[in-house]
Protein backbone atom coordinates (compact mmCIF):
# COMPACT_ATOMS: atom_id res chain seq x y z
CA UNK A 1 0.00 0.00 0.00
CA UNK A 2 1.11 3.07 -1.12
CA UNK A 3 1.74 5.75 1.60
CA UNK A 4 -0.85 8.17 0.49
CA UNK A 5 -3.18 5.10 -0.02
CA UNK A 6 -2.74 4.37 3.61
CA UNK A 7 -3.42 7.64 4.75
CA UNK A 8 -6.37 7.84 2.76
CA UNK A 9 -7.28 4.23 4.12
CA UNK A 10 -6.71 5.04 8.17
CA UNK A 11 -8.91 8.44 7.23
CA UNK A 12 -11.77 6.39 5.99
CA UNK A 13 -11.81 3.81 9.12
CA UNK A 14 -10.99 5.95 11.39
CA UNK A 15 -14.28 8.38 10.66
CA UNK A 16 -16.92 5.72 10.75
CA UNK A 17 -15.55 4.65 14.02
CA UNK A 18 -16.10 8.79 15.07
CA UNK A 19 -12.67 9.67 14.83
CA UNK A 20 -12.56 12.68 12.54
CA UNK A 21 -9.13 14.21 13.41
CA UNK A 22 -6.58 12.22 11.59
CA UNK A 23 -2.97 13.89 11.04
CA UNK A 24 -0.45 12.37 9.39
CA UNK A 25 3.22 13.79 9.64
CA UNK A 26 6.97 12.91 9.57
CA UNK A 27 8.58 11.47 12.66
CA UNK A 28 11.58 13.70 12.21
CA UNK A 29 8.72 16.60 13.91
CA UNK A 30 8.76 14.29 17.15
CA UNK A 31 12.09 13.93 17.31
CA UNK A 32 13.02 17.83 16.84
CA UNK A 33 10.94 18.07 19.99
CA UNK A 34 11.52 14.26 21.23
CA UNK A 35 12.51 14.57 25.21
CA UNK A 36 15.03 11.40 26.01
CA UNK A 37 12.28 9.53 28.08
CA UNK A 38 9.88 9.88 25.40
CA UNK A 39 9.13 7.27 22.36
CA UNK A 40 11.33 7.12 19.44
CA UNK A 41 8.34 6.05 17.08
CA UNK A 42 10.48 5.71 14.15
CA UNK A 43 12.69 6.37 11.32
CA UNK A 44 12.83 10.03 11.07
CA UNK A 45 11.82 10.25 7.64
CA UNK A 46 9.11 7.81 8.35
CA UNK A 47 5.18 8.38 8.92
CA UNK A 48 3.04 8.85 12.22
CA UNK A 49 -0.57 9.31 12.26
CA UNK A 50 -2.45 11.17 15.14
CA UNK A 51 -5.91 9.92 15.81
CA UNK A 52 -8.66 12.09 17.77
CA UNK A 53 -12.00 12.91 17.60
CA UNK A 54 -14.42 16.30 18.26
CA UNK A 55 -17.92 15.60 19.83
CA UNK A 56 -19.13 13.51 16.47
CA UNK A 57 -17.90 10.60 18.70
CA UNK A 58 -20.43 10.81 20.70
CA UNK A 59 -23.06 10.30 18.30
CA UNK A 60 -21.38 7.45 17.18
CA UNK A 61 -21.66 5.83 19.81
CA UNK A 62 -24.90 6.79 20.29
CA UNK A 63 -25.67 4.88 17.51
CA UNK A 64 -23.94 1.57 18.73
CA UNK A 65 -26.23 -1.40 19.65
CA UNK A 66 -23.38 -2.67 22.08
CA UNK A 67 -20.89 -1.20 23.62
CA UNK A 68 -18.05 -2.60 26.42
CA UNK A 69 -19.06 -2.26 29.93
CA UNK A 70 -15.98 -1.48 30.94
CA UNK A 71 -14.14 1.42 29.83
CA UNK A 72 -16.76 1.59 26.39
CA UNK A 73 -14.74 4.62 24.94
CA UNK A 74 -11.19 3.02 25.28
CA UNK A 75 -12.45 -0.32 23.86
CA UNK A 76 -14.02 1.11 20.99
CA UNK A 77 -11.39 2.73 19.71
CA UNK A 78 -9.02 0.44 20.58
CA UNK A 79 -11.10 -2.51 18.68
CA UNK A 80 -11.68 0.05 15.64
CA UNK A 81 -8.79 1.33 15.21
CA UNK A 82 -6.39 -2.03 15.12
CA UNK A 83 -9.08 -3.58 12.71
CA UNK A 84 -7.83 -0.67 10.54
CA UNK A 85 -4.45 -1.11 11.32
CA UNK A 86 -4.78 -5.01 9.95
CA UNK A 87 -2.18 -5.70 7.89
CA UNK A 88 -0.16 -2.57 8.08
CA UNK A 89 3.56 -1.58 8.43
CA UNK A 90 2.83 -0.74 12.35
CA UNK A 91 6.19 0.25 13.86
CA UNK A 92 4.49 1.57 17.59
CA UNK A 93 1.13 2.54 18.51
CA UNK A 94 0.41 4.14 21.20
CA UNK A 95 -3.05 5.07 23.22
CA UNK A 96 -3.90 7.40 25.40
CA UNK A 97 -5.45 5.15 28.12
CA UNK A 98 -2.18 3.27 28.78
CA UNK A 99 -0.31 3.21 31.97
CA UNK A 100 1.70 5.51 32.22
CA UNK A 101 0.25 7.55 29.95
CA UNK A 102 2.45 8.63 26.60
CA UNK A 103 2.72 12.26 25.85
CA UNK A 104 0.08 12.00 22.68
CA UNK A 105 -0.83 15.89 23.74
CA UNK A 106 2.88 16.77 22.62
CA UNK A 107 3.03 14.52 19.81
CA UNK A 108 -0.40 16.28 19.11
CA UNK A 109 1.43 19.09 18.75
CA UNK A 110 4.35 18.02 16.88
CA UNK A 111 2.30 16.82 14.10
CA UNK A 112 0.33 20.21 13.79
CA UNK A 113 -2.68 19.22 14.40
CA UNK A 114 -3.33 20.94 17.44
CA UNK A 115 -1.71 24.13 19.46
CA UNK A 116 -0.53 24.81 23.05
CA UNK A 117 -3.31 26.66 25.18
CA UNK A 118 -1.85 28.58 28.10
CA UNK A 119 -4.64 26.25 29.98
CA UNK A 120 -2.36 23.58 28.89
CA UNK A 121 -4.70 21.31 26.81
CA UNK A 122 -4.66 21.58 22.94
CA UNK A 123 -6.43 23.93 21.21
CA UNK A 124 -7.81 22.87 17.52
CA UNK A 125 -8.31 25.72 14.70
CA UNK A 126 -11.78 24.73 14.00
CA UNK A 127 -12.84 22.57 16.64
CA UNK A 128 -11.07 25.28 19.80
CA UNK A 129 -10.81 22.86 23.10
CA UNK A 130 -13.34 20.10 22.36
CA UNK A 131 -11.24 17.76 21.03
CA UNK A 132 -9.52 14.77 22.41
CA UNK A 133 -6.58 12.82 20.89
CA UNK A 134 -7.11 8.85 21.09
CA UNK A 135 -3.90 7.18 19.56
CA UNK A 136 -0.58 7.60 18.13
CA UNK A 137 0.64 4.95 15.72
CA UNK A 138 3.65 4.89 13.66
CA UNK A 139 4.88 3.22 10.49
CA UNK A 140 7.80 1.90 8.41
CA UNK A 141 6.90 3.86 5.57
CA UNK A 142 8.35 6.78 4.57
CA UNK A 143 6.64 9.95 4.20
CA UNK A 144 7.86 13.59 3.32
CA UNK A 145 6.17 16.95 4.56
CA UNK A 146 4.03 19.39 2.01
CA UNK A 147 5.64 22.49 1.70
CA UNK A 148 3.06 24.24 2.94
CA UNK A 149 3.29 26.98 5.48
CA UNK A 150 2.06 25.97 9.09
CA UNK A 151 -1.29 26.80 10.65
CA UNK A 152 -0.76 29.49 12.81
CA UNK A 153 -1.88 28.92 16.68
CA UNK A 154 -5.95 30.02 17.03
CA UNK A 155 -4.02 31.60 20.56
CA UNK A 156 -1.91 33.97 18.49
CA UNK A 157 -3.71 37.50 19.15
CA UNK A 158 -6.46 36.22 21.62
CA UNK A 159 -6.63 37.44 25.36
CA UNK A 160 -6.72 34.40 26.76
CA UNK A 161 -10.48 34.29 28.03
CA UNK A 162 -9.79 30.67 29.15
CA UNK A 163 -6.63 31.68 31.05
CA UNK A 164 -9.29 34.44 32.97
CA UNK A 165 -11.59 31.86 33.40
CA UNK A 166 -9.32 29.51 34.84
CA UNK A 167 -7.17 31.06 37.26
CA UNK A 168 -9.19 31.51 40.69
CA UNK A 169 -9.82 27.53 40.66
CA UNK A 170 -7.53 25.75 42.50
CA UNK A 171 -5.52 22.87 39.93
CA UNK A 172 -6.97 19.22 40.24
CA UNK A 173 -4.36 17.02 41.69
CA UNK A 174 -7.00 13.96 41.77
CA UNK A 175 -9.21 12.70 39.24
CA UNK A 176 -11.95 13.35 42.54
CA UNK A 177 -10.33 17.01 42.53
CA UNK A 178 -11.91 17.67 38.76
CA UNK A 179 -15.24 16.19 39.37
CA UNK A 180 -15.67 17.95 42.63
CA UNK A 181 -15.80 21.18 40.57
CA UNK A 182 -16.35 19.93 36.74
CA UNK A 183 -19.22 22.66 35.89
CA UNK A 184 -16.13 25.32 36.70
CA UNK A 185 -13.36 23.43 34.36
CA UNK A 186 -16.30 23.02 31.87
CA UNK A 187 -16.45 27.01 31.89
CA UNK A 188 -12.90 27.09 31.38
CA UNK A 189 -12.99 25.22 27.84
CA UNK A 190 -16.24 27.22 27.37
CA UNK A 191 -14.50 30.64 27.90
CA UNK A 192 -12.24 29.67 24.02
CA UNK A 193 -13.67 31.37 21.47
CA UNK A 194 -13.13 29.03 18.91
CA UNK A 195 -15.16 26.09 18.45
CA UNK A 196 -18.32 27.42 20.14
CA UNK A 197 -20.37 25.23 17.70
CA UNK A 198 -18.28 22.01 18.97
CA UNK A 199 -19.16 21.82 22.46
CA UNK A 200 -19.75 18.99 23.59
CA UNK A 201 -23.53 18.17 24.77
CA UNK A 202 -24.50 17.71 28.58
CA UNK A 203 -24.64 13.94 28.90
CA UNK A 204 -20.98 14.01 27.19
CA UNK A 205 -20.02 16.75 29.72
CA UNK A 206 -21.22 14.70 32.26
CA UNK A 207 -19.30 11.42 31.54
CA UNK A 208 -16.51 12.45 31.07
CA UNK A 209 -16.15 14.74 33.75
CA UNK A 210 -18.28 13.47 36.40
CA UNK A 211 -18.64 9.74 35.55
CA UNK A 212 -22.70 9.91 35.33
CA UNK A 213 -24.39 8.30 32.11
CA UNK A 214 -23.15 6.26 29.46
CA UNK A 215 -21.56 6.99 26.23
CA UNK A 216 -23.53 8.18 23.80
CA UNK A 217 -26.64 8.42 25.92
CA UNK A 218 -28.48 11.99 24.80
CA UNK A 219 -29.24 13.59 28.42
CA UNK A 220 -30.38 16.79 28.32
CA UNK A 221 -29.40 17.55 24.80
CA UNK A 222 -27.89 20.53 24.13
CA UNK A 223 -28.98 22.99 27.30
CA UNK A 224 -25.82 25.28 28.56
CA UNK A 225 -24.85 23.94 31.85
CA UNK A 226 -22.83 27.62 32.69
Amino acid sequence: MEPLELVAHLRAEASAAGLDLVQPFSIVRWHQVRRPEEPWLGQPAHLAVVFGNHRRLWTVLGQQQRLAPVDPIDHWVTTRLEAALRGTPVVERHWAHAAPPPPLLRMAFASGLLSPSPIGLGVHSRHGLWTAVRAVVSFSVAWSEPAARPTPSPCEGCAAPCAAAAAPLPPPRRREDLRAAWPDWVQVRAACPVGVAWRYSDAQLRYHYAGEGAPGATGSGEADLL
